[in-house]
């Protein structure tokens, strides 16, 4: 009985972001009476496995017997995270009446097929019938050329199994044969405000130099909750690129969604490019946000100061959809966010004022109002200062004035109760 090192080949899953391995150097086979047995050490995952054709203890993998003249592929699964990692072992028997089997990778065309790639194989020497496992499974293969065509992005696993038990393998893992330069590109990128009857259409152009858009590729378009490859919740597709507020489902009023475009193959002929296929291109999403239509309110009061004949009027601005600021117009002008209001304004006696406020959503946003003209007439004293005293004969009353126009007197009308007043 004794040990020696197999041949591996090994094909890693990239599923798992702890990907499962053989611990380096824990490979051994025992030989005893036409059979071998193969140990070894599992790493990574979540450390809980199985396997064909053996047993886990913990991380150590003991197979069940295998005959000499076979060569055997091992499949290890993470029964958690369903990660997969295949190592293929040769016999460490003497099969001395083996001839050279040969399973060679011959070519990798890529057609003019976006995401697909066909690679050609060759198996010789060995004794015919073969037996082929992994990608391309058949018990009774005669030799000579086999084909297989996949996803962009696969891994191959292949071994061959001639009548004698003599063994060859072949794994490459993530083949690329991309073929599909084009893009779909945003025409624009400003955001879209929508009320709430008006539908948002998206703009947006096919380049492709290189003509490797598919014979079947197909322009899709969606609203989805997260912008361009984030993707989020997709709330709705068509393939006019037009949406109203009712196709969206659950949408929101006042919540901003992203309309993208897609290009690709539609091989499952739903009338959309396959959002899993590598080729399938998506655009950078345009925000949308749909708004019921509700226009802005402006309030308008005054208070009149007759000392200097100026009203002092304030506006208020409130309703509507601001996004997020209210864009004045008339006698005052700007943008105010909603929080600035009220505006204070200085209007002189006789005068008229015309405030027109937009949201700015176009829903339809946009509101005109008029007041005055105020009347504010300023009174012919102009009063700086007035008090009294308390003296032994009465009251003496004392005033300041600092202009007066057209003043013939002074009349002093005293009251007990600030509501009725005489004359002295």
């Amino acid at each position: 009985m004794y040990s020696v090192l197999a041949i591996l080949f090994a094909q890693l899953n990239i599923f798992s972001q702890n990907p499962l391995d053989i611990v380096p150097g824990s490979i051994s086979t025992e030989i005893n009476d036409g059979y071998y047995t193969v140990n070894f050490q599992v790493t990574g995952g979540s450390g809980n496995y199985i396997a064909n054709n053996g047993n886990f203890d913990g991380s150590f993998f003991t197979s069940t017997l295998i005959l000499c003249d076979q060569n055997i592929m091992f499949i290890i699964t993470d029964l958690e995270g369903s990660a997969q990692y295949s190592t293929t072992i040769t016999s460490p028997c003497n099969l001395g009446d083996c001839e050279e089997l040969e399973l060679l990778l011959v070519n990798i065309d890529c057609p003019n097929i976006g995401g697909m790639w066909i690679a050609t194989f060759m198996v010789m020497g060995g004794t015919p019938p073969y037996s082929l496992f992994g990608n391309y499974m058949d018990d009774s293969f005669p030799g000579g050329f086999l084909y297989i065509q996949e996803d962009d992005g696969s891994n191959v696993t292949m071994q061959v199994t001639d009548s004698q038990g003599c063994s060859d393998s072949f794994a490459q893992s993530n083949i690329l044969c991309l073929k599909c330069d084009y893009q779909i590109i945003s025409e624009d990128d400003d955001p879209l405000y929508i009320c709430e009857n008006d539908g948002a259409i998206g703009n947006y152009s096919l380049t492709d130099e290189n003509a490797t858009f598919p014979e079947n590729g197909v322009i899709g378009f969606a609203i989805q909750t997260l912008p361009g490859l984030s993707i989020g919740t997709i709330l709705a597709t068509n393939n006019t690129g037009v949406f109203t507020f009712s196709d969206l489902g659950e949408a929101q009023y006042g919540v901003t969604y992203y309309l993208t475009a897609t290009a690709g193959s539609d091989f499952d002929g739903d009338g959309m490019p396959d959002i899993n296929n590598p080729c399938t291109k998506r655009s950078s999403g345009i925000p949308v946000t749909f708004y019921l239509e509700n226009l802005p309110d402006i309030t308008i009061s005054d208070v009149c100061n007759n000392e200097t004949g100026v009203s002092t009027v304030m506006v208020f601005v409130s309703g509507g959809n601001p996004s997020p600021y209210y864009i004045l117009s008339g006698y005052v002008s700007g943008a105010y966010l909603p929080s600035q209001f009220p505006l204070t304004l200085e209007v002189g006696d006789g005068q008229s004022i015309m405030i027109t406020a937009d949201d700015g959503s176009d829903c339809p946003g946009v509101v005109t109002d008029t007041s005055g003209p105020y009347t504010c007439t300023k009174t012919p004293i102009e009063i700086i200062d007035f008090y009294g005293t308390a003296e032994d004969k009465g009251n003496l009353i004392r005033w300041k004035i600092g202009s007066q126009i057209n003043n013939k007197q002074f009349t002093l009308l005293p009251s007990n109760d600030n509501h009725l007043f005489r004359n002295l």
